[in-house]
């Protein structure tokens, strides 16, 4: 017969190696949650669509582009990635990997979307003033995410 005696101490320690792996499992859990129903799951150029008219853009056209996100970034990307932060994205993790690049016209709007492994994972808006005329190009990126 097998006999286990604990003595104060030790039923404590074991408690409370209870409740602190309890309390990390549900922290990670609910981290694991939360990013994962903030995530925006966008499969193809209709979904892109969808999702666009939802933010009130009624798009000319669409074009789908498969890119490759540079491993070492210039002044550029950095620039872009810092904007990308500002709407609860960082392309910093997605380096060296392929995205679909989306791009749609509506108005004197040109929006970015930017896809991996079909979710969301950043995107702008430029806005010209007198396209036609080739206007310069006036940033309005906080529009498209500014739910985030």
């Amino acid at each position: 017969m097998l006999t286990v005696s604990l003595s104060g101490k030790k039923i404590k320690s074991v408690i409370l190696s209870v409740i602190l792996i309890s309390i990390l499992f549900m922290t990670t859990f609910l981290l694991f949650y939360i990013r994962e129903k903030d995530k925006v799951f966008l499969s193809d150029k209709n979904d892109v669509l969808s999702f666009l008219e939802t933010l009130g853009y009624d798009t000319e056209s669409i074009s789908e582009e498969e890119i490759i996100i540079p491993k070492i970034w210039n002044e550029t990307y950095e620039n872009y990635n810092l904007l990308q932060k500002e709407q609860g994205f960082d392309l910093h993790y997605m380096r060296g990997k392929t995205a679909v690049k989306y791009t749609a016209i509506s108005g004197d709007n040109e929006i970015t979307i930017l896809v991996s492994d079909g979710v969301l994972i950043g995107g702008d808006v430029f806005c010209y003033e007198n396209r036609e005329q080739g206007a310069i190009r006036k940033t309005k990126y906080e529009i498209i995410f500014s739910k985030r």
